[in-house]
């Protein structure tokens, strides 16, 4: 709504402070910014507005695919043992379907954000399915016209429309371009938990149990108000508080390279008992790069001992 109601007003500025647009749908724009608003957009092309509020549909989309394949990761990793594929795969096909299904619904969108939806009676009930997926639109040439698309742009015909065929080619082939933008992303997102999965171990089953760290206490303690509640301050022969049960047992995991002593500690307490790096840091008396160096070089061993098992289950038997 947001993109729809910015790109509308936006090809006609002189809507911009009325407090609804289309007849009955609330002025996004907030109301001291509307005398502006008009200003910018009174210099601006059609074109030019058209491709500034489709890219900020298709960019609001890309951001909207995160947290829904976050959540969709998390389950596949827990329920892995039951899917038909590798949960990043499985996650990504879920959110791949769901942008599938948004390439039925944005040429709709598209029209909406360029024109009002007009009341027509002279539609039968056989047809009335064409009414509502507004069949009889037909695509202003601007948005073919540079910088949404190819063609120069030419005030005089930038609104004069387009044939059913050619509109048909011109909303299909910019909903596409749109969802460039969600798809690239997922990809992205795709990537991001290949390489967490391949760098970290993957979770357990069950789910961690809720804890109190070292570092969460010092600080309620130190800076969320000792002196109000009368609390002595954490000293440093307090901060090494017993660490509660692990989260994740991951010795099996850890045995598969020949971790140092202190790569393995940071490692238990980075991903067995999911302690921040600053609250390892505090524990350990290290400050927290060295911390994260000690866990990146253990990353790096695992990583080279996983490869080497590869290799080796790959050879012909002898």
């Amino acid at each position: 709504m947001r993109a729809e109601c910015g790109c509308y007003l936006g090809l006609r500025p002189h809507l911009a402070t009325e407090p609804k647009f289309k007849g009955g749908f609330d002025n996004l724009i907030p109301l001291e910014r509307r005398p502006a608003w008009v200003r910018l957009y009174a210099h601006a092309s059609e074109s030019q507005v058209f491709k500034f509020w489709s890219d900020q549909f298709a960019e609001g989309v890309a951001e909207l695919i995160i947290e829904p394949f976050e959540a969709l990761f998390k389950i596949a990793l827990v329920q892995r043992s039951v899917l038909d594929r590798e949960p990043v795969e499985w996650a990504k096909m879920q959110i791949a379907n769901l942008i599938y299904e948004l390439s039925r619904t944005l040429p709709f969108k598209l029209k909406e954000m360029c024109d009002a939806h007009q009341p027509r009676t002279d539609f039968s009930t056989e047809n009335f399915g064409s009414y509502c997926a507004w069949m009889y639109w037909r695509a202003p040439r601007f948005i073919h016209m540079q910088p949404s698309g190819n063609t120069f742009y030419d005030p005089e015909t930038a609104w004069e429309r387009e044939d059913a065929e050619k509109t048909e080619r011109l909303v299909l082939g910019l909903s596409s371009r749109m969802l460039d933008y969600p798809r690239f992303k997922l990809d992205s997102l795709a990537g991001e938990s290949y390489v967490s999965l391949a760098s970290t171990p993957p979770p357990a089953n069950e789910p961690a149990t809720p804890k109190v760290t070292s570092g969460s206490i010092s600080a309620l303690s130190n800076a969320a108000g000792a002196a109000d509640l009368n609390l002595p301050p954490v000293e440093a022969d307090q901060k090494r508080i017993p660490l509660t049960a692990k989260c994740t047992d991951l010795s099996n995991y850890f045995d598969q390279a020949p971790l140092t002593e202190r790569q393995r500690e940071c490692m238990s307490l980075r991903f067995e008992y999911e302690l921040t790096l600053s609250d390892i840091a505090e524990r350990l008396n290290l400050n927290r790069k060295t911390v994260d160096e000690h866990i990146a070089a253990a990353e790096r061993k695992l990583r080279m001992a996983k490869i080497k098992d590869k290799g080796q289950a790959k050879r012909p038997l002898e």
